[in-house]
């Protein structure tokens, strides 16, 4: 079983853009309608990402399916930035716009620091974090009951958080843009972005950390001719 199975085979799965080499959503019915953005190779798991050139470049599709309430949710993906100088501010996604839906974005100004915003139907929720460029990272951010949290690589960052925002998505859903700050474009890669209706486990989250890690490691031994270290 692929990486992708085991995202699709999650019974909370509400949309899944794998970004290897297609726009479509491979679970529901949210495809993407690509304004820039190219395909990039390799991803952190599958030969082909999306890579977003911090200028102009997004992808856009509707809000089926967003419209969580007060309930569970999460937001799963694997990114990178190319820069982590000030002034700095990448939108990984944003899902119905602040006021009623949730953003992922990362962001140093120069008077805050580095920080990374998980927005929840208008309450900002940010904590400390300097990714490394051109660096891989598992970003999760979920809310379970009335609490919020943001997992890198398995850990989570800071301590939680009080979310109780009712989240009913009043706009699109774009990955690498948001449209109230249009000049936050991503400048860098995406692969395998996923939202649920539910909060992930930290048994699923690392689940899913370890199993992209062990293929990716099997796929480079096999670039270099190793195939009985496994």
């Amino acid at each position: 079983m692929g990486y992708s199975d085991l995202i699709l085979a999650h019974p909370n799965l509400v949309s899944y853009w794998t970004l290897n080499g297609i726009w479509t959503d491979s679970k529901g019915s949210n495809n993407l309608t690509n304004n820039g953005a190219v395909f990039s190779s390799p991803g952190k798991k599958e030969p082909q990402c999306a890579s977003y050139d911090g200028i102009d470049d997004y992808d856009a599709t509707g809000n089926t399916g967003f419209a969580f309430g007060t309930g569970g949710f999460t937001v799963e993906l694997w990114g990178q930035v190319r820069v982590n100088a000030s002034v700095t501010y990448d939108t990984f996604i944003d899902i119905g716009g602040t006021t009623n839906g949730v953003r992922l974005l990362w962001y140093n100004d120069g008077s805050y620091g580095n920080q990374l915003q998980f927005i929840i139907a208008g309450t900002n929720i940010e904590k400390v974090w300097l990714p490394s460029i051109n660096t891989w990272y598992h970003m999760v951010a979920l809310r379970t009951g009335t609490t919020a949290r943001i997992y890198i690589d398995t850990v989570q960052l800071g301590a939680d958080a009080a979310s109780s925002g009712n989240i009913q998505p009043s706009a699109n859903v774009y990955l690498g843009y948001n449209t109230e700050s249009g000049d936050y474009h991503l400048n860098g890669l995406l692969g395998d972005v996923a939202v649920y209706n539910a909060a992930l486990t930290e048994a699923e989250i690392a689940s899913h950390f370890n199993y992209v890690e062990s293929a990716t490691r099997i796929r480079r031994m096999l670039s270099f001719g190793v195939s009985d270290e496994w």
